[in-house]
């Protein structure tokens, strides 16, 4: 017997108003649990009142605006911009930490709320943080942040573990890390081409099984079973392994020859139900991080992906390119398909920003890198996802709609 959802009424008197919904199952999906409809299975669900809002049926979003019934979510194909600078910065990393930012460059790392005002950590001078545009450069638990570094008056390297006071530990390594990353329950790196190493608190790390054959420019994600393990050869062929606990993993697997891509650092993003891989002009998915698609070409011509972001809430994946590849302006793709087809997001033109990375923020996207172009001063951009459309399929004339006889 399928769970019956309580009637939802909701009466904020600011986006929905006295809308309410009866006789609905109930389904809990990872963003929370979900009103929806199945046909065969509910007969009498009704929606009332002239609410100015969404809401969920058959697992997708239906606008009751008192007299529009509609049923299939058409995602925004821009993102609405706004950008800041961190003058003379190259940023190359960005992570949300302590309900502000953490960034950092090449040899320090900032905290800002606002963009506007930048907050040095590190005692100037004293160390590189051992970081390079395109990879995995911070990573945050939510009570440490950890980054790669190296001590330029001791020559010690390590990670650095940052607090929420923003006091930085040394946790001095003997070997050199240059990528990380966290998956909810630990963080995840590589000590080096051949052996990845993993901690639960930033401070105590676990070395894994060296494995043969060596990965440069690697790359991790985490699809909530495994991690995936990308990087390529000596001989530029991109590979992938997985792996459980980020320990011991599986025989590398090849995605594709990368020997003319100008470089090397190959993104990777768990898209919601599976990994996504980008280059130049190319994509490659995998559900499973082992076998994956022939690699395939959606994006306009000389699109050089740095860095993939996907955000949950909007169901959207986020590609950045690197400086535009002979004046090709396309720095930015989406795609709201799981990485299957990509489209540009609205820009005429090219901003100026070398991007390096970029995070999820909610409903929207923040990339980070360096001004390039004589004359931009920027190289910080928050995108905002515009608001999604709803094309009607029916008109409800009284206040309550049957869906027993509904199109649906």
């Amino acid at each position: 017997r399928l769970p019956v959802t309580p009637q939802i009424s909701t009466k904020d008197g600011l986006s929905n108003k006295n809308a309410r919904l009866t006789n609905c199952l109930k389904e809990s999906k990872k963003g929370g649990d979900k009103a929806v409809v199945r046909p065969g299975l509910v007969l009498d669900a009704q929606a009332s009142g002239v609410g100015n809002g969404l809401v969920v049926f058959n697992n997708e979003l239906v606008s009751v605006y008192g007299a529009t019934l509609g049923l299939g979510v058409t995602p925004p194909a821009e993102l609405d911009s706004t950008f800041y600078n961190i003058a003379g910065v190259q940023l190359i990393d960005i992570k949300a930490f302590n309900g502000e930012w953490i960034c950092c460059n090449a040899d320090q790392i900032y905290h800002t709320s606002d963009f506007v005002t930048f907050t040095p950590i590190l005692t100037p001078g004293d160390y590189e943080t051992n970081t390079e545009a395109g990879r995995q450069s911070l990573a945050t638990n939510g009570t440490v942040t950890v980054c790669p570094f190296y001590n330029l008056d001791t020559d010690d390297t390590g990670f650095l573990s940052i607090s929420t006071s923003y006091v930085e530990t040394e946790v001095v390594l003997a070997y050199t890390p240059y990528i990380v990353m966290y998956n909810g329950a630990k963080f995840c790196g590589m000590r080096s081409a051949t052996q990845s190493v993993t901690s639960t608190d930033g401070t105590s790390w676990t070395d894994g099984t060296a494995f043969v054959g060596s990965l440069f420019s690697p790359a991790i994600a985490w699809s909530g079973s495994v991690f995936c393990l990308i990087g390529n050869s000596a001989a530029n062929i991109l590979y992938a392994r997985t792996s459980s606990d980020g320990l011991t993993w599986t025989s590398a697997v090849t995605i594709k020859d990368i020997s003319g891509q100008s470089n090397r650092n190959t993104p990777i993003c768990w898209a919601g139900d599976r990994f996504v891989v980008s280059g130049k002009d190319w994509c490659s998915t995998s559900l499973d991080g082992i076998t994956w698609d022939t690699p395939y070409f959606p994006y306009p011509y000389d699109f050089q992906c740095k860095a993939l972001s996907y955000n949950s809430s909007t169901d959207t994946v986020l590609a950045i390119g690197m400086y535009p590849i002979y004046s090709n302006p396309h720095t930015k793709m989406v795609s709201n398909d799981n990485g299957v087809t990509w489209i540009d997001t609205g820009d005429v033109a090219y901003n100026g920003i070398d991007y390096n990375d970029c995070v999820e923020d909610g409903t929207g996207f923040i990339a980070v890198g360096s001004t390039v172009v004589s004359g931009a001063a920027n190289n910080i951009e928050v995108m905002t996802s515009e608001a999604s459309t709803i094309p009607a399929l029916a008109t409800i004339t009284g206040d309550y709609y049957d869906f027993a006889q509904s199109p649906i």
